[in-house]
């Protein structure tokens, strides 16, 4: 029932892409309008408010946090420091998320993506239709996967630090232990003393961890839904290969397919690139961000209370599952194409006239090299840096269990 709902609706249609471009634009990472949609006049101007806040107070965030461990070094209570350095890093890769999504390459490609990229644009073929339902799912399991896990760490984020609070009342009226809230910024009255102030304070701290759970969820899902939607475009150019071309047709038939086959290849580089040019950004932060953080999230989970253990465990699962799902969706891609010479080669050339002979030179030529994603810095994207982080996540965790 679902794959024929996933057919019979074009992706603009669907309820996803619908919800998928509200939270975009709540995040600032695009607006809806660029996919055709509307809404009513006041939801409308709710999502630009929200929008531009994202856009304007990302920044912000960034430098009153950094402004607020200068100013505040010498007095940060030893419970403080978790979390300091636990949400830094994730604020920075919310911004690298922010900032890479205002950039020309990363717009254009979400232009085109539902009228040009999405495989239902090319569902005249079963095999097609096939790769369709099979990217529109895979999409929404991931959906899922962030959404539900990133509610849930918001939520632990929200309440840890009021049953914290609660149950050391006493020592913070001596204060002799700061109030704890979820996300420490320098601002010009005393939250960490005053419970008025910590109020105000923890509801605006936990609605920038709402908003920073939308931009990770949905930057996130956009981006490795375009890349799905790239692997099922190599498997359906193998798959023309395989089947456009056959020792029955007449020579200007196996040259029009020929010419058809090297088209769809053309389109795939260009998708391939234009892939790597929005999004490398982000895969250089989602990598630079796990190198960073998820000793430190294994350290306090390792050494925290229970509280603070499903907290750091919830966000240990998304980051570094996270990073675990991106290694393995970009190394499809260069699985995929690691086989298309083979398959070039594999047509009945020897059958061809000399002129489609020659196509077929230049068609083995073309996809002679292998689709490795380059991230922003010459980065290889893949297996290896993810080994490699892997690996020096739990050397920094025992270094930083031996040092304390």
């Amino acid at each position: 029932m679902m794959d024929e709902l996933y057919l019979q609706q074009p992706p603009k249609k669907q309820l996803f892409y619908k919800v998928l471009s509200f939270t975009l634009s709540i995040a600032g990472l695009y607006w809806y309008e660029l996919w055709d949609y509307k809404f009513p006049k006041l939801v409308k101007f709710f999502l630009c408010i929200v929008h531009y806040t994202v856009i304007i107070f990302t920044p912000i965030c960034v430098t009153l946090q950094m402004l607020y461990i200068y100013t505040r070094w010498n007095n940060i209570a030893f419970s403080t420091h978790g979390t300091i350095f636990t949400i830094v890093p994730i604020t920075f890769l919310i911004l690298t998320k922010v900032l890479s999504a205002q950039k020309e390459s990363y717009r254009r490609l979400m232009k085109t993506f539902l009228q040009e990229i999405h495989l239902c644009n090319f569902g005249s073929n079963s095999y097609m239709k096939q790769r369709a339902v099979e990217v529109e799912k895979y999409s929404r399991y991931l959906a899922t996967f962030f959404f539900v896990f990133l509610v849930v760490d918001w939520a632990l984020w929200t309440i840890v630090p009021i049953v914290f609070n609660l149950k050391n009342s006493k020592a913070i009226e001596n204060k002799e232990i700061p109030l704890k809230t979820c996300f420490y910024m320098w601002l010009p009255f005393d939250y960490e003393h005053e419970y008025k102030y910590w109020v105000i304070t923890h509801i605006a701290n936990s609605t920038l961890i709402a908003l920073g759970c939308i931009v990770v969820t949905s930057y996130d899902t956009i981006n490795y839904s375009i890349v799905f939607h790239l692997i099922g475009h190599i498997k359906s150019l193998k798959h023309l290969i395989k089947t456009n071309i056959s020792q029955n047709l007449s020579d200007d038939e196996t040259k029009r397919g020929l010419v058809e086959v090297i088209r769809y290849h053309c389109f795939v580089l260009k998708i391939f690139g234009e892939i790597e040019r929005a999004f490398g950004i982000n895969v250089t932060g989602n990598y630079l961000y796990n190198l960073i953080a998820d000793s430190l999230l294994l350290y306090r989970l390792m050494l925290g209370d229970k509280e603070n253990k499903l907290m750091y465990g919830v966000m240990l699962l998304v980051f570094m599952g996270g990073l675990i799902v991106m290694t393995l969706i970009l190394e499809e891609v260069r699985r995929q194409t690691f086989d298309i010479p083979q398959t070039v080669y594999d047509m009945p050339w020897e059958k061809m006239s000399v002129s489609n002979q020659k196509i077929v030179v230049i068609m083995l030529a073309r996809t002679q090299p292998t689709l490795e994603y380059k991230s922003a810095g010459g980065l290889k994207a893949g297996v290896n840096p993810t080994i490699q982080i892997i690996k020096s996540t739990f050397s920094y965790y025992v270094m930083l269990k031996s040092s304390l």
